[in-house]
């Protein structure tokens, strides 16, 4: 038999669920074939497609604006910050975040966009 975490279609994987979670369907672990019943019911569709939609619109709003500030490729963009990730490290009981290293590169591209101004 296979793992139910491996790939070999959905078959495995509903009886993998059926197996690890008897009490998600109404039949119980005797239910052969396909379970609909172990599915998540979404009782608010709608509002998690507008959510859903919100974020893919801002992140392309974003996108747009960053190409348009800078002059720079989307691709160029994503590759030349991707490696600018902080990190927050617990040693004991103090919460330490190490900032990363900003290489001239990415420092060009943060500076090439425009920054809010104040009151």
């Amino acid at each position: 038999m296979a793992p139910t975490n491996a790939i070999a279609g959905p078959e495995v994987h509903d009886r993998g669920i059926m197996q690890l979670a008897p009490e998600l369907t109404i039949d119980g672990p005797q239910q052969d074939g396909y379970s609909l019943d172990a599915r998540p019911m979404f009782h608010r569709t709608r509002d998690a497609i507008e959510a859903h939609l919100t974020v893919v619109f801002t992140a392309l709003g974003v996108a747009r604006f960053m190409q348009d500030a800078s002059g720079v490729s989307l691709k160029k963009i994503i590759t030349t910050l991707r490696p600018l990730r902080e990190f927050t490290g617990v040693i004991g009981d103090q919460e330490i975040t190490f900032a990363p290293e900003i290489p001239p590169a990415a420092r060009e591209l943060l500076d090439a966009l425009p920054t809010a101004q104040s009151p």
